[in-house]
């Protein structure tokens, strides 16, 4: 009896792996890491309301 929900024929945690690292690989290609950094205080100062 085959197992509800998981797949017999590919490696899920390859794939998830792979998948997980795309994106920098995409970012590192086409070289817009500077265009995707946050400007200092971006976020705020921690310790004041705003």
């Amino acid at each position: 009896m085959l197992d509800q929900g998981h797949t017999n024929r590919v490696d899920e945690e390859a794939i998830l792996d792979d998948a997980a690292e795309q994106p920098a690989l995409m970012i590192e290609r086409i070289n817009c890491a500077d265009d995707l950094a946050l400007p200092p205080g971006f976020w705020g100062t921690k310790g004041t309301d705003t």
